[in-house]
């Protein structure tokens, strides 16, 4: 069995997904950075390793700066263009946004 596969890119998706609500529940909270840091920095650090890059920092950083997550529901992004976001971008931020990005297109291709 291909390890790319429907199931395993359902698997990101939701990832995603949980970390946008994640966000949402932090800014309602009105939580510091520091503590949202903390609490995804197990996350991140596994992440870090499965991939390779760099652990993520305790920027300030959206988790997905503006991915559309769910139908209706879009992300204000922190940059004021893709060009800057991709240019400035955390290395861990811009490898799940790649992942969302190659699987819009690839749903779109099928």
């Amino acid at each position: 069995m291909a390890f790319e596969n429907d199931t395993n890119t359902g698997r990101v998706l939701k990832m995603v997904e949980t970390l946008a609500l994640i966000e949402k529940s932090a800014k309602s909270n009105r939580a510091e950075t520091a503590a949202i840091a903390a609490m995804v920095r197990p996350l991140s650090e596994a992440l870090a390793e499965l991939t390779g890059a760099p652990a993520a920092t305790t920027s300030a950083a959206p988790m997905l700066p503006g991915v559309t997550m769910r139908a209706g529901t879009t992300r204000v992004p922190q940059w004021s263009s893709i060009r800057e976001m991709a240019e400035t971008a955390d290395l861990s931020d811009l490898t799940v946004a790649m992942a969302v990005y190659l699987n819009r297109i690839d749903e779109a291709l099928s």
